[in-house]
């Protein structure tokens, strides 16, 4: 796997405004991990370890999930929020240009979480991505309708326990006090 280093100053702002939460996981600079379960789009989801942000949130946790970028691109970061049994669900309509109506949804299902560790399944579906082909903003739309179904696993590399924040240094995630 290739070892790749996904930082961005939206990271650290994510990470900024949390609030620690009880539960076994706290908020650090974690090892992410994405291998591909079930693939059936033409812009795959991508896989490898990452260094992302994870954090506690007072009703779950804020964490990081990677998207399909152009060949050559590093794939992109974004950030959601799960509800307090660690479960997301969000559908969002893709629109630009002749793209009027696609559809992703994305979803974290079946979590584990441990001390230190956090093993979920990651689903993304398309649908209705007619005439909605290719890069759009920070990610590659597909050509048809389709379904990519990742585990992530992220393990703790380092705490940053309030009132300490994860931050962007340089190609590096670093805890600041």
């Amino acid at each position: 796997m290739i070892n790749r280093r996904l930082t961005f100053a939206f990271t650290a702002l994510a990470v900024a405004a949390c609030t620690e939460a009880d539960g076994p996981l706290t908020t650090g600079i974690y090892q992410l991990e994405v291998s591909a379960l079930s693939e059936s789009c033409d812009a795959p989801a991508p896989s490898g370890v990452f260094e992302v942000a994870l954090a506690r949130t007072a009703d779950g946790l804020n964490f990081a999930y990677l998207t399909p970028s152009p060949v050559g691109v590093p794939p992109g970061v974004a950030r959601a929020e799960t509800d307090a049994a660690l479960a997301f669900s969000a559908e969002t309509q893709v629109s630009f240009d002749a793209c009027t109506s696609g559809r992703r949804r994305l979803e974290l299902v079946e979590p584990t979480e441990a001390p230190d560790l956090l093993d979920a399944t990651f689903r993304t579906t398309w649908t209705e991505v007619t005439n909605c082909a290719g890069p759009a903003s920070y990610f590659v739309v597909p050509e048809a309708s389709c379904q990519s179904v990742s585990r992530l696993r992220y393990e703790l590399r380092e705490p940053c326990e309030a009132p300490c924040q994860v931050e962007s240094q340089g190609d590096a995630l670093v805890c600041r006090c």
